[in-house]
């Protein structure tokens, strides 16, 4: 993964038509109904940050400065930051929106991109594709999907880093969660919704 293959991807034409960030804001904006401003981490053509945006504030990160769409960088309550989601964030926000990113990371990388990205926002809204891309040997010669693996492999790993799954949804193509700090149940409220069922 390096930024002048990203900059060659996104000066294709036929790579920006799709935006899954777009397609899923709206799930996102249900499930979160974001108060305060949210990190959308490898936001890509900003179509979903500008979906964000009607609601809220977004910090919109992503690895190359030639992704985002020219319309998208004059709305108002947008700020975008070249960032490479590998590194520390450096910020903190309640909400993080991240589609069409985790299955470009390369599979060493994971598991430091992911505890950035939850370092970095309490609440995350994943979505990540589970096939092979298309794009990647037609546009520059080598695939763009560098892990790609199951629904249920991703739900692994993120348990098993500590993240709390609140809400997630599978298709043939793509694994959705929404997770974080919010799922999490305190002792506090055990007790005051229930009781114990032994003396």
């Amino acid at each position: 993964m390096n930024k002048e293959l990203y900059d060659r991807v996104w000066g294709h034409e036929a790579y920006r038509q799709v935006a899954p960030g777009e397609f899923h804001a709206d799930k996102f904006l249900s499930l979160a109904n974001p108060d305060s401003r949210v990190i959308d981490f490898g936001s890509g053509t900003g179509r979903g940050a500008m979906k964000i945006s009607r609601k809220a504030p977004v910090l919109a990160l992503d690895f190359s400065d030639l992704a985002m769409d020219a319309e998208v960088r004059k709305i108002e309550g947008i700020e975008f930051r070249r960032h490479d989601l590998r590194e520390p964030i450096g910020d903190h926000a309640k909400y993080g929106f991240c589609t069409d990113v985790m299955e470009h990371i390369a599979p060493e990388d994971v598991d430091t991109v992911l505890r950035n990205i939850f370092d970095a926002a309490d609440n995350v809204f994943l979505a990540i594709s589970t096939t092979k891309d298309h794009f990647g040997q037609v546009l520059v010669g080598e695939p763009l999907h560098l892990t790609v693996e199951s629904p249920y492999w991703w739900h692994d790993k993120l348990t098993t880093m500590g993240v709390n799954v609140g809400w997630s949804a599978y298709d043939h193509d793509c694994a959705v969660f929404y997770c974080g700090k919010e799922f999490y149940i305190e002792a506090n409220d055990v007790r005051a919704q229930g009781s114990l069922n032994i003396e």
